[in-house]
């Protein structure tokens, strides 16, 4: 299968799948409403799952969709450290928000994609080709590193998985959290780490500080890349406070891609790449 009809069949099982996990916000909401559980804890489940599908949103091609439920999601951010108003208010307005998103459903189809309409005009194959003609150390390079990608929405999984295999990446593995990433490097020694920022149990940031502070057999080193629609600053300035080392913006086209695994190599090793 190629590069092409792998993200495109994402996109399809995205929309597919797009009504349940609506649904699964109203559910959350409910479990708030009707159950004795805390309500910050049911607002920050929220918020966490609205940012998950906020990033596959944007990834697949659904910026508005993207956007809207970005609004949201800061909406609940805000109401968590707001101590002086009740997170059920916060909780209670999120309703009517998802009521609105809720009515796009019909609209979340593949060939609404605005991914989806650029493959159209061009394949994956012939955006990179050219930055790889440019480097001509770069293919064999990229051939040759290990990458561990490590996101909690399997959809977005699957358009990366494709992109990297695309960009000539061979030795690749593919994590939902910061916890089965640090599982996987005991057994697996990536040269590049690239992460989703808000995972469960273990968030990207929470994978950096461990890796940052020896707390794998990885270098400490690592070029670590956080994959993420993270806006708020504070968050980024702790990132990189805490040693990260390049942010990718949900959605990101193959062409950046490239480049950015091309100047984390010549960053890392200046003196091989000299010329």
């Amino acid at each position: 299968m190629t590069a092409e009809n792998e993200v495109l069949e994402a996109i399809s099982d995205y929309c597919r799948e797009f009504p349940s996990d609506l649904e699964t916000l109203f559910d959350i909401v409910r479990t708030g409403h009707f159950s004795s559980a805390n309500p910050g804890h049911i607002a920050r489940d929220l918020h966490d799952e609205i940012h998950r599908m906020a990033g596959a949103a944007q990834c697949m091609g659904f910026r508005e969709l993207g956007r809207a439920l970005s609004r949201i999601e800061e909406k609940l951010a805000k109401g968590l450290t707001n101590r002086r108003r009740p997170i059920e208010e916060v909780l209670k307005e999120s309703v009517p928000r998802l009521t609105e998103i809720a009515q796009m459903t019909p609209i979340i189809t593949p060939e609404n994609s605005r991914v989806a309409q650029l493959l159209k005009q061009q394949r994956i194959s012939d955006a990179i080709s050219g930055l790889l003609q440019e480097t001509p150390w770069l293919e064999a390079e990229l051939r040759d590193i290990q990458i561990l990608f490590a996101d909690d929405d399997p959809h977005v999984r699957q358009v990366m998985q494709a992109n990297l295999a695309e960009c000539g990446i061979k030795n690749l593995r593919t994590v939902s959290s910061g916890l089965e990433a640090l599982k996987d490097v005991k057994t697996f020694t990536p040269d590049i780490i690239i992460s989703d920022w808000h995972m469960k149990p273990v968030t990207g940031l929470e994978l950096l500080q461990t890796v940052r502070k020896g707390g794998t057999s990885l270098p400490v080193d690592i070029p670590i890349i956080f994959f993420t629609s993270e806006k708020d600053q504070t968050n980024r300035m702790q990132a990189m406070c805490e040693g990260v080392t390049r942010f990718l913006k949900k959605p990101v086209s193959p062409e950046v891609l490239v480049t950015t695994l091309r100047d984390i190599l010549v960053a890392k090793y200046p003196q091989r790449y000299a010329s």
